[in-house]
């Protein structure tokens, strides 16, 4: 082959080369908008908020390229009942809404969002102080001093070591019930007992004799049919026992089978089968009277999901949480729209900590600080007062008989939710 017949065939190769990248250039679309809309968004800046008697207005910087920003008042932390305001375009930078009364606190949060291909991408929330005292939103929630002269296992006057574990607490018509466990004892013979406390006396008025609930993980109550439910988690995770309220005494257990294909499940969210992963049990239970349903949490590889149950324990929703901070989960309950689990303080996570979320679709919509001088077992509320309950372990020296660990259990109420 001559050098020019090698010309020829190579100009013929770059030819055929250049029409074939035309064609994919015109076939494939370009990628651009949708990386575009996928890119994390910047979280807006809060100028100082203004209050007025009942009239708070926020105000912020304007974040270029964004499709909005989503405002929410509250004169709580936590954000429950909340006043929504979603506001289109990229060039408002206030909001002003009267909050019905004048109280005390007031907190605004806002947060921007793009509207691509991929759907709605929203930056994270900008978070104010209370507007009206200039305290911080991350100030820690526990007051300083326990409800004075309770320590749960003396007051249901339990041995050491005997029922002196705290694995769980509900409040129903006046009164607690705690659930203590005893870790001495094999799950055949009866390793729990409940306790039923006035809160308004901290006065013990009933205990339990032992019952067969396993490690006991999580207690609630449904109000609707005055009934005691236990989520027994370690041997056995997915039962489900039913308790007496008046008399304290097991009624029966049930086998909740977690479908094997969750992700068929209504679920809020656009792809679930995505996110399904093994489950083996539950991790705690909160009965919701707003919805007369009860909400579990998933005990698995990916521990913090949610199941929706209805009052016979059949599963109808599923819910993906999108964060779930690597951290043991002890204990949950639901409020109105809402979804607050309790979880304890881990290696490289030095605080426990109270994770609020949305009851319809799972979204975290606060994450609060409880420090770490116990470990939080649980969570529950009456009314606008909610409370927690601790436990703290140590070990006691006994002549002759060597170091035993004791436990002693608290009862705390959470300041400003």
């Amino acid at each position: 082959m001559t050098k020019r017949q090698d010309q020829k065939r190579m100009k013929r190769w770059i030819a055929r080369a250049l029409i074939i990248l035309m064609i994919v250039a015109t076939i494939v679309p370009w990628q651009t908008d949708t990386v575009r809309a996928a890119a994390k968004v910047k979280a807006p800046v809060l100028k100082p908020v203004i209050c007025s008697g009942s009239s708070v207005t926020a105000s912020w910087y304007t974040v270029d390229g964004c499709s909005g920003y989503q405002v929410q008042f509250a004169d709580n932390r936590v954000f429950l009942n909340r006043k929504h305001k979603t506001l289109n375009g990229s060039s408002h930078s206030t909001k002003t809404v009267n909050m019905g009364s004048d109280s005390g606190s007031c907190y605004v949060r806002v947060r921007a969002f793009t509207d691509g291909d991929n759907g709605r991408t929203y930056s994270a929330w900008t978070l104010s102080g209370n507007a009206k005292t200039n305290k911080t939103v991350n100030k820690a929630l526990v007051r300083k001093n326990r409800l004075k002269k309770l320590e749960l296992r003396r007051a249901a006057k339990q041995k050491v070591p005997g029922y002196d574990t705290l694995q769980g607490s509900c409040y129903a018509n006046g009164y607690v019930y705690f659930l203590l466990e005893n870790r001495n004892v094999s799950y055949s013979k009866g390793r729990c007992r409940i306790v039923k406390m006035k809160l308004s006396t901290r006065k013990v008025v009933k205990v339990s004799g032992p019952l067969k609930l396993s490690h006991g993980n999580d207690i609630t109550f449904d109000t609707k049919r005055n009934r005691i439910v236990v989520a027994h988690s370690t041997p056995v995770p997915k039962k489900i026992s039913i308790v007496n309220a008046k008399t304290l005494k097991l009624k029966r257990n049930k086998t909740v089978e977690i479908p094997y294909d969750l992700y068929k499940l209504p679920h809020p969210k656009k792809d679930p089968k995505k996110y399904y992963k093994s489950y083996n049990g539950f991790g705690a239970i909160a009965y919701n009277s707003r919805h007369d349903c009860f909400v579990a949490l998933l005990r698995g590889s990916n521990f913090h999901h949610l199941l929706i149950m209805n009052s016979s324990f059949k599963p109808i929703r599923f819910e993906y949480v999108d964060e779930r901070p690597n951290q043991t989960v002890q204990g949950i309950d639901s409020y109105g729209d809402y979804v607050i689990v309790a979880q304890s303080y881990s290696s490289g996570k030095p605080n426990n900590q109270l994770l609020i979320y949305s009851w319809d679709e799972g979204d975290l919509l606060s994450k609060l600080n409880l420090g770490r001088k116990f470990e939080l077992e649980s969570v529950f509320h009456t009314g606008s007062s909610f409370y927690a309950g601790f436990y703290t372990s140590f070990y006691k020296y006994k002549i002759g008989k060597g170091k035993t660990l004791q436990r002693d259990n608290y009862l705390y109420k959470l300041v400003n939710m």
